[in-house]
């Protein structure tokens, strides 16, 4: 363990420390519960990013995600099925439309990027 490696002791010593007195452990639990939110903070930051520039596997986690959660939900304050089914076409429709979106704008900016060379002389096959 980082923390008693750095100060010199045994992981048991920190256990032990953690367990007998309170104020320790409630330090323990709040730099635990703080890491771990910034490590998921992090990821969700990068996480959108990805969405932003349109890469596919970011978009259908984030998508997947979602309408999981909406799925359940649904499923704890008991709509039925047919009320799930129309949220669930609405949003594959968003998803759709977001991935078509995200590929126009992928291929606009493939084209500008061919578009410069051509200016260039690069890809214009003219001598």
């Amino acid at each position: 363990m980082l923390t008693a490696r750095r100060l010199g002791v045994t992981t048991r010593t920190i256990y032990y420390y953690i367990e007998r007195y309170p104020e320790v452990a409630a330090e323990w639990k709040l730099g635990r519960a703080t890491f771990y939110q910034a490590i998921v903070e992090a990821g969700l930051a990068r996480l959108l990013e990805s969405i932003q520039r349109g890469e596919p596997w970011a978009v259908r986690l984030a998508v997947t995600e979602i309408l999981d959660r909406l799925e359940r939900k649904l499923r704890d304050i008991g709509l039925e099925r047919e009320e799930k089914r129309e949220i669930e076409l609405s949003g594959e429709m968003v998803f759709k439309a977001f991935l078509m979106a995200s590929e126009r704008r992928y291929l606009r900016e493939k084209g500008d990027e061919h578009r410069g060379a051509g200016a260039k002389g690069d890809l214009s096959g003219d001598a």
